[in-house]
């Protein structure tokens, strides 16, 4: 009868297993993080021109059209969250702001604040939530009873969805109750310096939670997966035709200009301190004045009338569609002065040998644009050259700098012109794309949802999980496309590495091991007899020396296995067919369980096995062949 049991477990957890979507995600947009009044006077800003914030709100909105560009069977929900309450005279307002970037099919505002319908936009559902800023920003464990029942009254307009995403989340985590997921809720910290991808992972009652460090080094970027947003793609090149077709009827003085892509050059900044758009302008005009053959068009963020002067064309852009933004960062001759997330990724994705961007570097971006920059160039001398020229400092910054507007003209126009530099990072993330797919990667987290409602369960048995796995787990995700199955084969690969016996390889095996048999895909005995082998030379050495630094990587897959019936019986399949692998794994769990609070147990079924009485000790560590 045991016999027939354990095959009946192996039946049912060794099907093969499917990538699986979730069928709804809610996205919430957050709302503009403007600066607090004691730093614009240290940047030297008024309090008018504190206006920023919008790339947190427009990176959920690009997310939210990327996820369901590339994955139409979602349902994607858009939760447009207002910051009606926020009394501040110079702050933007979410209501006024979202209905005019997001446009319909004629470019006109349609959507409704004031609705509490679901509002379509390129398919996906768009709802409006009034959440006090109390609230917004909150954990449910931080609310009273009363608060909790007005937040769910305030947003039960809206549908619970299988995963909860905030992109661009400023490092707080913002509330299930607003988002809504059931299953798995992620937010995203803003771009990191970090390469490692996964941040921290928590459980609570109403879902599974994760913090996942987004970026060029970590996670990936904004709208990178959107094949319909490439550089000279046909839409990016009707949508700056059709602008420029409108910018010329609305003006005379253009109507007999051929003003349209491969006619003009084309410049576009972008940056949130004014002074250093106006330096950008002006060095692009001593570049367009060196060939007066073609008018070059230079657009940039701001408010006024077009301009001509000579061969140059100035447009200002006030509030604009971001297809549009996307477009002249995509088509620009020049490198496009980009800040933030958003304009960022369009940059990044559109790159060439000739150009690349410029970045408006604010404080709290620093260190993330530096070290990736220095990544990029990390086997050339020009490391240093590249950052400085790159990164370009804002106003406030040139006296503690030693510079000048002159010299960051200077610095800006050498920049540009720097196609050596340009052709580096181009190589660099053409070589990169698919691991940069946001989108995609936030996806495939949900083909492993399975993998984290297991750890969840033995957390609630406070059987604790390693975070070195989730590590390999996050990483694994930007390896595969989610519409494809789940590359078991890569973790066979890994398993199968047969070199000399190396510590991060060991843990890789065993990381691979669990996520194999949780998925319910079978293993080759042979593969796990090797693991478990080299994990007693590993159990030996720690033993021998105190100072050994593997203990604590090594108990914590252990644990998470301990957890797990799936992996104690993909584990079981394998002891029980092997005497060396059975005498191996008792001295493994004779150590682990001395140390262990909740001790390691196989399932009820195996215990006639006598190596599973982890008092019996049937051979001595020693070395493995």
């Amino acid at each position: 009868m045991v016999k027939v049991a354990i095959i009946f477990l192996f039946i049912v957890y060794y099907a093969t297993a499917q990538n699986q979507l979730p069928e709804s995600i809610n996205i919430v947009s957050g709302v503009p993080l403007t600066l607090p009044s004691n730093m614009l006077k240290f940047m030297g800003l008024t309090p008018e021109q504190n206006k920023g914030g919008w790339g947190d709100v427009m990176s959920n909105v690009a997310m939210a059209l990327d996820i369901k560009t590339q994955f139409p069977e979602i349902k994607v929900r858009l939760i447009v969250t207002l910051n009606d309450d926020d009394k501040r005279e110079y702050v933007n307002r979410v209501r006024e702001f979202i209905p005019k970037v997001l446009l319909d099919e004629n470019n006109q505002p349609y959507l409704n604040p004031d609705l509490k319908t679901p509002q379509d936009y390129k398919g996906i559902e768009v709802f409006f939530v009034s959440v006090p800023q109390v609230l917004s920003f909150s954990s449910p464990d931080n609310l009273s009873s009363d608060q909790i029942q007005s937040l769910k009254s305030i947003v039960k307009h809206v549908p619970f969805a299988d995963m909860g995403l905030q992109y661009s989340a400023n490092d707080k985590a913002f509330s299930n109750l607003v988002v809504k997921s059931k299953n798995m809720h992620i937010y995203f910290c803003e771009y990191s310096a970090s390469i490692k991808s996964h941040a921290f992972v928590f459980f609570q009652n109403e879902s599974i939670s994760m913090k996942i460090n987004a970026g060029p080094l970590s996670f990936g970027v904004y709208g990178f997966g959107s094949q319909d947003n490439t550089i000279h793609s046909q839409e990016n090149k009707q949508i700056v035709n059709a602008w420029l077709d409108k910018i010329k009827n609305e003006n005379n003085a253009l109507k007999k200009m051929n003003l349209s892509l491969g006619n003009i050059e084309l410049s576009f900044a972008y940056a949130g301190d004014v002074q250093m758009i106006e330096d950008y302008n002006k060095a692009i005009e001593q570049i367009a004045k060196q060939d007066k053959t073609k008018f070059t068009v230079i657009a940039y963020k701001g408010q006024g009338k077009v301009r001509i002067i000579a061969n140059r064309v100035y447009i200002p852009l006030n509030e604009h569609p971001k297809e549009l933004a996307n477009a002249l960062i995509s088509e620009s001759t020049y490198s496009p002065l980009v800040t933030g997330d958003v304009s960022l990724s369009a940059a990044i994705k559109t790159t060439s040998e000739n150009k690349t961007f410029l970045y408006e570097n604010v404080q709290w971006k620093e260190s993330a644009m530096t070290a990736l920059i220095k990544e990029i160039f990390s086997d050339h001398p020009i490391s240093n050259m590249a950052t400085n020229e790159l990164l370009i400092p804002q106003t406030w910054a040139l006296h503690r700098m030693k510079m000048n507007r002159k010299k960051r003209i200077t610095q800006i126009t050498e920049a540009i012109l720097n196609h050596k530099v340009h052709k580096e990072i181009h190589f660099y993330f053409s070589q990169r794309q698919k691991s940069l797919n946001i989108a995609d990667n936030t996806i495939n987290l949900y083909q492993f949802s399975t993998i984290y409602k297991s750890l969840k369960a033995s957390f609630k048995r406070k059987i604790f999980f390693s975070e070195s796995y989730l590590d390999f787990l996050v990483d694994f995700t930007k390896e595969f496309e989610a519409k494809d199955f789940i590359p078991k084969w890569k973790l066979y690969e890994i398993l199968q590495n047969q070199d000399h016996f190396e510590v991060n390889q060991l843990f890789e095996k065993w990381y691979s091991l669990y996520t194999l048999w949780e998925l319910g895909y079978d293993v080759k005995v042979d593969d796990v007899i090797r693991t478990i082998n080299h994990t007693k030379i590993l159990v030996s050495q720690i033993i021998d020396d105190v100072n050994n630094t593997s203990e604590f990587q090594l108990s914590g897959i252990l644990e998470q296995i301990n957890g797990s019936e799936k992996s104690k019986i993909g584990l079981l399949k394998t002891v029980s067919s092997n005497q060396q692998a059975q005498d191996s794994f008792d001295l493994i769990l004779k150590w682990y369980n001395s140390g262990a609070t909740k001790k390691f147990r196989m399932p009820k079924q195996n215990r006639c096995f006598s190596f599973y009485k982890t008092s019996v000790i049937h051979a001595p560590l020693g070395n493995v062949n």
